[in-house]
C-alpha cells in the first residue's frame, strides 16, 4: 500500500488514539469529534455504530488546533499577579484593584 494510500484510509477511534502523542482516551477523541475543542471539530465518518477518521483528518485537527490557540493578529494575554489566598484585601488595595480594573474596561471601550 502507498504512503497515500495509507493517510487517506479509514481508522477507528482506537487506532487514531495509539497514533497520537500521551496517547487520549478513545471517549475523548468521540468528544473531540461530537463536540469540538475550542470551536474546533475532529472531522470523522460513521459507519454504523463505528466512528472512523484519517491520519489526513487528524494532523487537520491538530493544525487547526494550533491556529485557534495563537490567533496572529492578538497579543498573548499578559500573566495575571497572584495574591496569596487567605489574606483580606485593605481598603487601599481595593481602591488601587478598581483604578485597574477600570483602566482595563476603558482600554478595552466597555
Amino acid at each position: 500500500m502507498s504512503a497515500a494510500a495509507d493517510e487517506s484510509a479509514y481508522i477507528t477511534l482506537a487506532q487514531a488514539a495509539t497514533l497520537l502523542p500521551g496517547r487520549p482516551h478513545v471517549l475523548t477523541l468521540a468528544r473531540w469529534a461530537k463536540k469540538g475543542v475550542r470551536g474546533v471539530k475532529l472531522e470523522h465518518r460513521r459507519f454504523g455504530r463505528r466512528i472512523c477518521t484519517t491520519r489526513q483528518m487528524l494532523d487537520a485537527f491538530a493544525a487547526a488546533l494550533a491556529a485557534a490557540d495563537c490567533p496572529p493578529d492578538s497579543a498573548p494575554p499578559s500573566p495575571t499577579p497572584r495574591r496569596a489566598v487567605g489574606r483580606p484585601r485593605t481598603a487601599t488595595r481595593r481602591q488601587q484593584d478598581q483604578r485597574e480594573a477600570e483602566e482595563i474596561c476603558k482600554r478595552f471601550g466597555l
